[in-house]
C-alpha cells in the first residue's frame, strides 16, 4: 500500500499524499511484440536473447518507474514470455520477471495474482539460484511488501529482516534495492502510528536516492513527499513543505504540469498552507490542485475524498460554512461507494461536518452528524478507534447538553 492509500484509510482529515499514482503516457508495447515475433527463434538460439530481453527489461523498468502499473504489468508478462524462451540463464531471468510480474500485480492492488507470482520466484531461488543471489533478497523484500499491505506485520518483517540481512553482509547499501526494503519499513512503523521510526527509515531511503540512485526521479521524489507526509503530521510544516516544494519540482520537471503527480503534490502543499494559516495562498494551491486531480482521475474516484474534504476543512477555517459543506458531502459521497472499506474515513468527515454545524449554531444537525460518525467508526475495522469514539462522544454528550438547555429555555 502506497503512503496515499495508507493516509487515506488513517488520516483522511489531515489530508493524503499518496504515494501514488499512474501516468497515462506510456510507450508503446507493441513493439515489443512485435520483436518478439520478428525474432522468436533468436531468443532459442545461442545468444540467448539477451539484447530482447534486455530492452524487455528496459521497458519494464521504464514503465514501472514512471508509476504506469497497468502498462508495466503487461511489459513484465511479456518478460516472462521472454524468459521462458530462453537457454542461456533462464533461472535468474524467470525469478527477475516472476518479481517483476508481482510487484507490478501488488501495485495495482491484485494482491492474489502478487502473491502467486512472488512464490513462484522465491521457489526457483531457493531450488536454483540459493541465498547468496541478489534475487534472494529482492524476492524477500517483495514478499515483505505483501504481507504488510494484507496486515501482517510480524510475517512483513521476517522477510524484510532476510533481505536486510544479505545487503548487511554483501555491503549493498547503496543500492535501489536497499532504499526500496527500507521505504517499506517505513511504511510499516507508519501503519502502526510510529512516525518517529517511519521519518528516520524514509530519511535513510532518501539519502540513498540522493546520493546514489541519479536515475530514478520519480522514486526520488515519492521518497521525498512521503517524508514531508509524515513531518506534516508531526507538525514540522517549515521542513515539511521544503520536501513537498522538492517532490513538486521534480514532477513538474520529468512529467507535464497536469499531470496527476503534480496534482497530489499541490495538494499536499495547500494543506501545509492552511496549518499555516497562509489561507490564500491554501486556496489558489488546493483549487489548483482539484482541478488537475479532477482530470485525472475523474470527480468520483475514491482517492478524491481526502481532497474534498481537505478544500472543505479550508473553507471552514475561512468561515466560508456553505462550501465546506458541499465539499464534506461530496468526500461522503464518494466513500459511500465502499462503505464497509471506509467506515472511519466517512466517520472522520461526518464528525468534521458535526463541527461545521456546531460552529454555525445548528446544533440539530451538529448532533446527527456525531451519532452517524460514532455509528460509523463502532463498525469499522480500525484498531486503534477508541480513543477517538471517546472524543466524538464528548462532544456527542456536550451537543446535547445545549440542545436541552435551549429546550429548556423555551
Amino acid at each position: 500500500m502506497t503512503i496515499r492509500k495508507q493516509l487515506l484509510k488513517k488520516y483522511i482529515n489531515k489530508n493524503s499524499l499518496y504515494e501514488f499514482h499512474w501516468p497515462r503516457e506510456t510507450p508503446g508495447l507493441l513493439i515489443f511484440l512485435i520483436i518478439a515475433l520478428l525474432f522468436n527463434s533468436t531468443i532459442n538460439n545461442n545468444c540467448g536473447g539477451k539484447n530482447i530481453w534486455q530492452d524487455a527489461i528496459n521497458n519494464f523498468e521504464y514503465l514501472y518507474e514512471r508509476g504506469d502499473f497497468i502498462e508495466s504489468t503487461k511489459a513484465a508478462q511479456y518478460t516472462l514470455e521472454l524468459a521462458r524462451g530462453t537457454k542461456k540463464n533462464t533461472e535468474s531471468r524467470l525469478v527477475e520477471s516472476y518479481i517483476n510480474l508481482g510487484k507490478a500485480y501488488i501495485s495495482i492492488q491484485n494482491l492474489k495474482s502478487g502473491e502467486k507470482s512472488l512464490s513462484k520466484a522465491l521457489e526457483i531461488v531457493n531450488s536454483d539460484l540459493g541465498e547468496n543471489h541478489r534475487l534472494y533478497a529482492v524476492c524477500n523484500i517483495h514478499i515483505g511488501h505483501l504481507y504488510s499491505l494484507k496486515g501482517d506485520i510480524p510475517k512483513a518483517m521476517q522477510y524484510l529482516n532476510i533481505a536486510r540481512q544479505f545487503f548487511l553482509k554483501n555491503n549493498a547499501l547503496q543500492s535501489d534495492d536497499y532504499a526500496k526494503l527500507l521505504e517499506i519499513i517505513a511504511q510499516i512503523h507508519f501503519s502502526i502510528s510510529d512516525y518517529k521510526g517511519s521519518e528516520k527509515h524514509y530519511r535513510e531511503s532518501l539519502n540513498i536516492r540522493e546520493k546514489f540512485i541519479l536515475d530514478k526521479q520519480n522514486s526520488l521524489a515519492h521518497s521525498s513527499n512521503n517524508l514531508a507526509a509524515i513531518l506534516r503530521i508531526k507538525g514540522e510544516l517549515q521542513e515539511s513543505e521544503h520536501y513537498t516544494k522538492k517532490a513538486l519540482e521534480i514532477w513538474e520537471r520529468i512529467f507535464s504540469s497536469e499531470h496527476e503527480n503534480v496534482g497530489i503534490g499541490l495538494n499536499n502543499l495547500g494543506v501545509i498552507y492552511k496549518l499555516q494559516a497562509r489561507y490564500e495562498e491554501a486556496e489558489a494551491t488546493l483549487s489548483k490542485a482539484l482541478l488537475i486531480n479532477e482530470k485525472c482521475l475523474g470527480e468520483d474516484h475514491i482517492e478524491l475524498a481526502p481532497d474534498y474534504n481537505n478544500m472543505a476543512q479550508l473553507m471552514h477555517s475561512k468561515g466560508n460554512y456553505a462550501p465546506a459543506e458541499t465539499y464534506y458531502q461530496k468526500a461522503i459521497n464518494i466513500l459511500m461507494q465502499d462503505e464497509e472499506g471506509y467506515r472511519f474515513e466517512i466517520g472522520q468527515i461526518s464528525a468534521n461536518r458535526g463541527e461545521l454545524h456546531f460552529s454555525t449554531g445548528n446544533y440539530k444537525k451538529a448532533l446527527t452528524c456525531f451519532l452517524d460518525a460514532i455509528n460509523q467508526i463502532s463498525f469499522s475495522n480500525v484498531e486503534q478507534k477508541s480513543a477517538i469514539l471517546k472524543s466524538m462522544d464528548k462532544r456527542r454528550k456536550q451537543i446535547e447538553e445545549i440542545l436541552r438547555y435551549n429546550f429548556d429555555k423555551e
